[in-house]
């Protein structure tokens, strides 16, 4: 019977493997903003300029539209459009920086393969996103197009970067420090392939958001909870501590089914704190109890959480989590 035991075993490690190997992504990040860079930077003929355009014709238009934010002024050419804006010698200066801090992205590289590969296990009839890496001006942080998933690598040059000091509030600066970028990069992979299905309900979002951060965390299992969220030592230490009287609190006040989106704003978004428990509290409070019913359901179920990702009900997830901090 032992003898039995252990070649099943033997069996099952083996279609694991194989499965695993059958899936297995290797994440290889196109460097738009390198490209770029080359070009603005040096003389370069027409002709690399022509296959510059050509080889990111799906991204350049949205690059310049939707995150430069500029307007094509009558028949202004792509690259014409982009040596004009970048002529500013901070952004350009800005650039240079994210070019020496990404001039190697191999361990992003190693960490999105192993994301993804792990999704590919889940969903092994799906299609692979494409990374790209480009400079945003400070804008979005991460982008999605169709397939495309491309990082803001000038958002994530660390909080003490001294540029950022000019540009950003205080509390933004900690989820713009480098290791943040996988992270970031997936959430917006997954939340471009299941799209929410209804923000309009503050219980809603925080089940949606917190599937969205149960799904990076194992997707990337060496990740911890506190950096997964983007919260620092002392913000994630006052949530564990105060997790049961947020409860009682959002209960009592009957928020959780609430519609108000000034209410839904002030547990979901960026800000100095949570206005609801004093400049004591972080922010974001709503999206770290959406984590923690998240996880309370899938353990009482024991289910995966690929069963939640292409639909749920936030309401059923809720009531069958047994959440009680």
């Amino acid at each position: 019977m032992k003898v039995v035991t252990v070649i099943i075993g033997i069996i099952i490690l083996l279609l694991n493997f194989s499965c695993k190997k059958q899936n297995q992504v290797n994440v290889k990040i196109e460097r738009f903003d390198t490209d770029l860079y080359q070009l603005l930077t040096n003389n370069i003929d027409s002709n690399f300029e022509n296959s510059f355009v050509e080889k990111y014709a799906d991204f350049v238009p949205i690059y310049i539209g939707g995150v430069l934010r500029l307007q094509n002024r009558g028949n202004e050419k792509s690259m014409a459009i982009l040596h004009s804006y970048f002529q500013d010698s901070t952004l350009m200066h800005l650039y240079a920086d994210e070019q020496a801090k990404f001039r190697d992205v191999s361990a992003i590289e190693r960490s999105l393969s192993e994301a993804i590969s792990t999704y590919k296990l889940w969903f092994p009839k799906d299609s692979v996103p494409t990374f790209r890496m480009h400079v945003s001006g400070l804008t979005q942080s991460v982008i999605t197009s169709g397939s495309v998933v491309s990082i803001s690598g000038d958002k994530y040059l660390g909080k003490d970067y001294p540029l950022y000091k000019s540009y950003f509030y205080e509390y933004q600066l900690p989820t713009m420090q480098t290791e943040n970028v996988v992270c970031d990069a997936l959430k917006a992979f997954l939340e471009g392939r299941f799209p929410e299905a209804n923000a309009n309900i503050l219980v809603d979002r925080m089940i949606y958001q917190g599937v969205v951060s149960v799904t990076v965390e194992q997707m990337l299992p060496q990740q911890d909870a506190k950096n997964l969220l983007g919260y620092e030592d002392k913000e994630f230490e006052w949530l564990t501590k105060n997790e049961k009287n947020i409860w009682i609190y959002m209960v009592e006040s009957e928020q959780l089914y609430t519609s108000d989106q000034l209410t839904i704003t002030k547990y979901m978004e960026e800000a100095p704190f949570t206005s609801f428990f004093g400049q004591s509290s972080p922010a974001r409070i709503g999206r770290f109890i959406g984590y923690k019913i998240v996880k309370s359901y899938l353990k009482k179920k024991n289910l995966p959480i690929s069963s939640l990702l292409p639909r749920f009900d936030a309401k059923n997830v809720l009531a069958e989590s047994g959440y009680r901090p």
